[in-house]
Formats: structure tokens, sequence, C-alpha cells
């Protein structure tokens, strides 16, 4: 039997497959077809968003919020270049405003104790509240390329908790709290790479907003001093009198805002970021007249430093008080 002659193969029965678009296929929407003046509107519906994401601090009831303002479809500059040339004139002045503008967490003033160290002890440099680790992670260089690794998909949610060391802040799991800090962490980074030294006159520090309600009162709080901490001011400081043990006391909004500035500026300080700017927002939910000197609030703070014993002046500072309507920016 003789080799077999492929050009004498009978033709196909069946036509070869083509590609076509059927009727329900969708098809591109072709955006530069549209009147100039339509796209325009298009670009101005393009607004400033503002997010205020809640991170619940693990094992506690309190929670943060980090707010957010963006622009969103701000991809659409990518697009083409006579595209960028029509919607720059109306999304980049807004993006100015937002790149300037600093980012903002705000606390209710019940919640503020979750972020102070009740205990006075030798710890870790880390931390273990929500402020210290945000900053240690915007001083980090490689938080920022892990957050964009999570963002890919090439780390999950439980990798990336571990390698910011979040462990104490969220679960295991957590995935939405992550994406808020994640979110918050990025753009505070872009915005403090703006802040330095030398144009702080010009971007404001990160701000730190506390709403004290006109219905507070205090609560109850209990500080302690670890044995060894004790030990070390018998010998280190004898001018200064050595602190109890143990100390129960009722805490107002001025003992918070001043034990909070204690607390975080050494963490500021330690980490090199600029400044932290605090600001206070009276809610009027009782509409019982009650007022917040802002003299009082300025002598917390500055109590608060002096305990601290910070070297830098004004690291943390009071920025006045927050408008009642919650438009950060």
């Amino acid at each position: 039997m003789g080799p077999l002659k492929l050009s004498h193969l009978p033709p196909p029965t069946t036509a070869p497959e083509t590609c076509t678009i059927t009727d329900g296929a969708k098809k591109p929407f072709r955006f530069m077809d549209l009147p100039k003046d339509i796209r325009l509107i298009v670009y101005e519906e393009l607004g400033m968003r503002t997010y205020r994401d809640r991170f619940h601090l693990r094992e506690d009831q309190y929670y943060v919020t980090l707010v957010n303002t963006v622009i969103p479809g701000l991809s659409i500059l990518a697009t083409s270049h006579q595209i960028r040339s029509e919607a720059s004139f109306v999304i980049l002045p807004r993006l100015r405003m937002i790149v300037c503008s600093p980012p903002v967490i705000v606390i209710r003033a019940e919640h503020l104790i979750s972020l102070i160290n009740l205990h006075d002890c030798f710890s870790s440099v880390y931390g273990t509240k929500f402020m210290e680790k945000l900053i240690s992670c915007l001083y980090d260089s490689r938080a920022l390329p892990r957050m964009m690794l999570y963002r890919k998909g090439k780390l999950s949610t439980r990798q990336l908790r571990r390698r910011l060391r979040l462990q104490e802040l969220m679960a295991i799991d957590d995935e939405v709290s992550l994406k808020a800090f994640v979110r918050f962490a990025l753009r505070a980074m872009k915005y403090l790479a703006r802040n330095t030294t030398e144009t702080r006159h010009v971007y404001l520090p990160l701000t730190f907003v506390v709403e004290v309600p006109d219905t507070f009162q205090g609560i109850p709080v209990t500080t302690s001093t670890s044995l060894m901490k004790t030990l070390s001011y018998r010998l280190f400081s004898p001018l200064i009198p050595t602190p109890p043990r143990t100390v129960t006391n009722h805490a107002g909004i001025m003992w918070l805002l001043r034990r909070f500035t204690s607390h975080i500026s050494k963490a500021c300080e330690l980490w090199r970021i600029v400044s932290l700017i605090v600001k206070v927002r009276l809610l009027n939910e009782g509409h019982t007249g009650w007022r917040i000197s802002g003299r009082n609030v300025q002598k917390a703070i500055s109590r608060g430093l002096e305990e601290a014993k910070s070297n830098t002046p004004d690291i943390v500072r009071y920025g006045g008080r927050a408008p009642r309507k919650r438009d950060e920016i």
C-alpha cells in the first residue's frame, strides 16, 4: 500500500468557524463620537466623593473612622491624549485639592480610650494601638510594595495582616477592615511624601478629629505602672514622685486628650512623622448647651507633651474646632 496523498483529500463538508458579533453581544461605546459639550458634562459628573470607613478595633466595641476623598473614574485621564486634554481642566483642580488636603482620622470621645495605653511599661517599639500601627506602617519602606501586592491579588488578607503587624487590631480574615486600612495608608503615604519640614506651612499635618457629644460626662479608667517601670523611675528620676502602681479615676475629655497626646507624641517622634494636628468637633446630640474651651484643649495638649518629654516642637498641636458639617474637604 503506497503513501497517502494528502492532495486528493475530500473537501470539508462544513465551512470553517468565523468570529462574528451577534446582535446580543456588547459593543464598545464610542465615547469620542459624542459632541464635545456632552463629553464635558460627563467630566463634570466625575466629582469628589468622600468615603468614611469604620475600622473596628479588635476585642472592643470601639472604632475609628478613616476619611478618604477620591475622584471616581480618575483613570479616564489615561484613556487617550484627547480625553486627557479635555478632562484635565475639570479634574486636575479637584485632584490638587485632594492631594493638598491632609488625611483625616475621626473618633468619638468615648472611644478615645482605645487609643491610649493605660499600662505604663517597657513595650515593643511598634506598639499595640491603632495610631502606633498606622504611623509605623507609614514610615516602613516595605509597607508600600506589600500593600500594592495585596491589591494585585498576590498577597492574601492573612499574609498582609501579618506583614503589617496588625494581628492585635483585626481578626485573621477581616478583609473589610484591612481594605479600609490599606486605602487610607496609601492615601496618607502619598500626602506625607509632600509634607516635609520645609513645606509644613503649605501642607497641613495629619488631622485627628475628636467628636465630643455635648452629653459626654467622662468614663472610669484604671491606670497602672509595671514593676520595672516603677524601679526605673526611682533610679533615674529620683526628684520626680514615683507614680503609684494602680490608680482608678474618672476621666473627662481633657484627661483623655492629655493622655492621648503624651502617648501619640512618642510614636510620632519615633517614626519621624512630621506632626499630628488635633481638632475637636462638638456634637449637639442632647442640646445641653455644653461648650469646650479651646484654651483648655490647648493646655491639655501642652501638658501631654510635657509628660512625654517631647523634644520636637509642635509634634502634636491643637488645630482648633472642626466644622460641624462632616465634609473634611
